[in-house]
């Protein structure tokens, strides 16, 4: 049980931790634990509750090393707290099974299963929760249509266009491709594709001003997307509609978003 909670310590303050140190730090905690049963400390409630906050604290300066008043009180926090929790889902599963009595077996299968399923949604929690405190509601006005979706501040977004240096948004080709005749998709999936640039007697090139934009990203040296100018982007800021005209978009063929939470990586210039 040690180790389940350890583990989701770690999870929760985003720390990476070993396997050896947390099996090792588990095995004190248990040994720290038998001796307050053996010592018999539980007959005074209040050497009792002070003994188990110093193991909790010693138990964290080993997983974490030095750390301040603040942060040390924060540990400890999340570390009953946590605790809590695993005893709470515990008893409700109890509960649904009818009473039964847990075996150890039942009780491991519990944690590991626990464990799975905080270890996949913690991460995502966090990610969930950086892209609402850096998310938008946008419109992007286009060829006299109007999109309208969610767009997120990517600090690592400084692309530019490369005539004129000014910043350049990225956006989801799926969010806007029904503006696109047969011709102007073609044209753009080979930019992307093959490397082609196509100059033809198109909306696409005559009045989008259909650009190449230059990327660097992890795992690929260098790319290139097509580039357009949209005739306008608003963006929901502090309970007014902030416009922003003739704005650079770069097209992505690929979804920017894994889960679709939004459509547009607004360049930080923009804010």
């Amino acid at each position: 049980m040690n180790y389940l909670i350890l583990s989701l310590h770690g999870l929760v303050n985003r720390k990476k931790l070993t396997q050896k140190r947390l099996l090792s730090v588990s095995a004190i905690g248990t040994l720290l634990g038998i001796c307050i049963v053996v010592l018999r400390i539980s007959e005074n409630k209040m050497i009792f509750i002070l003994s188990y906050i110093f193991v909790a604290a010693f138990l964290m300066y080993l997983l974490y090393g030095k750390s301040t008043i603040r942060q040390m009180v924060r540990y400890l926090l999340f570390y009953y707290g946590i605790g809590c929790m695993v005893a709470g889902v515990m008893l409700w599963l109890k509960g649904m099974a009818g009473g039964i009595e847990y075996s150890m077996a039942g009780l491991l299968i519990t944690a590991i299963f626990l464990y799975g399923f905080l270890r996949r949604w913690i991460p995502k929690l966090y990610r969930y929760r950086k892209i609402c405190g850096n998310s938008y509601p946008v419109k992007v006005i286009f060829r006299k249509e109007t999109f309208s979706g969610t767009g997120f501040v990517d600090t690592g977004n400084c692309l530019v266009e490369p005539i004129s240096g000014e910043a350049v948004h990225v956006i989801d080709y799926s969010f806007i491709r029904s503006v696109f005749t047969e011709e102007e998709q073609m044209i753009m999936e080979n930019m992307i594709l093959k490397g082609h640039f196509a100059v033809t007697n198109t909306d696409l090139v005559t009045k989008d001003g259909l650009r190449v934009i230059p990327f660097h990203s992890i795992g690929k040296s260098l790319g290139i997307m097509p580039g357009i100018k949209i005739d306008c982007l608003l963006i929901w800021k502090e309970g007014k509609w902030e416009k922003k005209e003739k704005q650079w978009f770069a097209v992505s063929m690929e979804n920017i978003a894994q889960c679709k939470e939004y459509q547009i990586l607004l360049n930080r210039e923009i804010l």
